[in-house]
């Protein structure tokens, strides 16, 4: 690899600027730790809280691929996951959790540390960054959703990762380049679903459920948005909604007069498979100020059977228009893609082509094999 380097870069997400510096300390860490893998195989995996509860399904997921690499732990902090109740779900799974107070971390543990803003600030804040890098641990970041965060360049910033897994939707020369600049090794695995946690439900519903589920972030909701799905509906039958809705969106559009077609929920109210199972169309439009690439969304949309209706993005090519769903390059040809889809025969036939084609795309030893090699060596 090239020799580490000083770099000025910034931000993307933050617009802050960062010195990347490669000091001598720093040559000195990477030497000893990334050319002595650990023996010890354990896997002590590090997340948020809202990881293992929240989205039950993707710590399920992720768990479920570690486990069978190797011994698998969880590891975490006294107010995430209380003691007492050693948490009812991870217990009940047969993993353990660790608190990264009480253990004596050394250079036999590896730690993969899921790339979340809230639980980085947390471990900053705790000063826990400071005492796994002190114990020499191997540190995993694992960028395990499809797009960036300022915290992933915080993590060379701040010279807190052995290795770094990418989720292989994320396509980003900069980033790339700022990892092997600084002499971090580096990995994509590609998407992987659990697709028994996603099974296929039937639909036979006179009105027309429409789904939009996302983060409650400004950027996923088009300035127009209400209007936009009343006139894609306007002639069909249809129930809106919208899941992870606050108190900021709903004073954002509270210009709009929202009927008793519009039902909001909370952030995180249910499970995603619970929101999504219970639509009959996912309509996906995303906004131009949003890069969120939602590709993995997407395929577990179709798991259920929930027919995405999208407008055109290129990372949406498993989306065959009339046969699995349908990409759309204007609103009037959305209103017509929706229209086609009153015909219950048709919703029928296009929801199980959906969960069928979205079944076909995951590989388990496929993404086994890339584990296996990236805490292995």
């Amino acid at each position: 690899m090239n020799k580490a380097q000083d770099i000025k870069i910034t931000c993307p997400h933050c617009s802050n600027n960062m010195l990347l510096t490669a000091s001598s300390s720093v040559e000195k860490r990477k030497k000893e730790i990334n050319n002595i893998r650990p023996s010890n195989k354990d896997i002590y995996l590090l997340g948020w809280p809202s990881f293992f509860n929240y989205q039950y399904n993707e710590f399920l997921m992720v768990s479920n691929i570690l486990s069978k690499v190797s011994s698998l732990f969880i590891l975490s902090d006294k107010e995430w996951i209380k003691p007492d109740a050693n948490n009812h779900k991870i217990s009940s799974l047969g993993y353990t959790v660790s608190y990264v107070s009480d253990m004596s971390l050394d250079s036999s543990h590896q730690i993969i540390i899921l790339s979340e803003e809230s639980l980085y600030n947390e471990l900053y804040k705790k000063n826990y960054i400071e005492k796994i890098k002190e114990s020499k641990s191997y540190i995993i970041h694992y960028i395990y959703k499809s797009t960036l965060s300022s915290i992933d360049y915080r993590m060379i910033y701040e010279n807190s990762a052995d290795f770094v897994v990418l989720n292989d939707d994320i396509d980003n020369k900069n980033y790339i380049s700022l990892l092997e600049k600084n002499n971090i090794p580096y990995k994509y695995v590609k998407n992987y679903i659990n697709e028994k946690l996603y099974p296929y439900i039937d639909r036979n519903t006179e009105i027309i459920r429409v789904g939009h589920l996302s983060s409650n972030d400004f950027s996923n909701y088009t300035e127009n948005f209400p209007l936009l799905y009343e006139y894609i509906f306007e002639e069909i039958d249809a129930n809106f909604t919208v899941m992870s809705w606050d108190y900021e969106l709903k004073n954002k559009y509270s210009w709009h007069e929202f009927n008793e077609k519009w039902k909001f929920l909370s952030p995180n109210r249910i499970s995603d498979y619970q929101f999504v199972s219970a639509q009959d169309i996912m309509l996906n439009i995303p906004n131009h100020y949003n890069n969120d690439n939602k590709k993995l969304d997407i395929l577990k949309y179709q798991l259920t059977g929930s027919i995405v209706v999208s407008l055109y993005r290129k990372e949406y090519e498993n989306i065959l228009t009339g046969e699995n769903g349908f990409l759309c390059k204007s609103q009037k040809e959305l209103k017509e893609a929706c229209s086609m889809l009153k015909d219950k025969k048709t919703r029928k036939e296009i929801s199980l082509n959906a969960s069928k084609s979205a079944r076909m795309y995951f590989n388990e030893e496929e993404h086994l094999k890339d584990w296996r090699g990236i805490i292995y060596g």
